[in-house]
């Protein structure tokens, strides 16, 4: 089939490539079929989505897990379409299917799954989220939940790696090994006992950590963020500013 979209960024990792495409006005895509598994993120405009067992309605903020081989059409309107892709890479997603049972297709508009794809945009724009963490999260949404309704046994020991090890680079990965189970259950725990992704809560721990190296030492901003585990200063002032409304420096000079 002939590509009709206009490519305008693409970066590939371990686990997956993410594509952030414009489709104009008015352009029908003839039923086709994708290889690999992929999330798509609608970020503007609106198309309407055929397969063989519904049809779908899509409008910004939009997000739809395809499984790979599902056959589909689309038709985009008159504003045309801004979409990001998420393909997952075949080696890396049969690894984590060895423990994990993906659903059927899924489509939903706003919500977690559509803030996870703006990090992801912002990923694209920056590098600084850990791919594969993000890619983890996401397919932690679309796989049935087997938890217990408490708090599992091993939760404790990946809070205590975070509130230990926040400095360092930790992943779901690292996490899920301390806690001896796989990382998509790390993901979905962290939704449902506490309200919040994983990504979140460490960074909401490193935050903390900000806070109390600004109070009780003069140690220069570009060493806070490297003890804290930010990637560079930029990246814990915009996550400060963001959480406060006031820059790490502007705090420090009301102390």
């Amino acid at each position: 089939m002939e590509f009709k979209g206009h490519v305008l960024r693409e970066k590939a990792t371990a686990a997956f490539c993410v594509t952030e495409t414009i489709f104009d006005g008015d352009v029908t895509l003839p039923r086709h079929e994708h290889s690999k598994a992929y999330v798509s993120f609608l970020l503007a405009g609106a198309y309407v989505e055929r397969t063989r067992a519904s049809e779908r309605d899509c409008s910004m903020g939009t997000v739809i897990w395809h499984p790979a081989g599902e056959t589909h059409s689309d038709r985009f309107c008159e504003q045309g379409g801004h979409l990001l892709n998420l393909e997952f890479q075949k080696d890396w997603l049969r690894r984590i299917q060895s423990d994990v049972q993906l659903t059927q297709p899924y489509s939903s508009c706003g919500g977690l799954p559509y803030l996870m794809g703006l990090s992801l945009y912002h990923f694209l724009n920056t590098g600084h989220r850990t791919p594969e963490d993000l890619a983890i999260e996401l397919l932690s949404l679309y796989t049935p939940s087997f938890d217990h309704p408490m708090q599992p046994d091993w939760f404790g020991r990946v809070l205590q790696l975070i509130h230990d090890a926040y400095g360092e680079n930790l992943t779901l990965a690292v996490a899920a090994r301390a806690g001896g189970v796989h990382p998509v259950h790390v993901s979905r725990s962290f939704r449902r006992v506490l309200g919040c992704t994983f990504t979140e809560y460490l960074g909401q721990v490193r935050l903390r950590r900000v806070f109390d190296f600004l109070r009780s030492s003069t140690l220069a901003l570009v060493d806070v963020a490297v003890l804290c585990g930010f990637a560079d200063h930029a990246h814990m002032s915009r996550s400060f500013k963001r959480n406060t409304g006031i820059t790490p420096s502007a705090y420090r000079s009301y102390l």
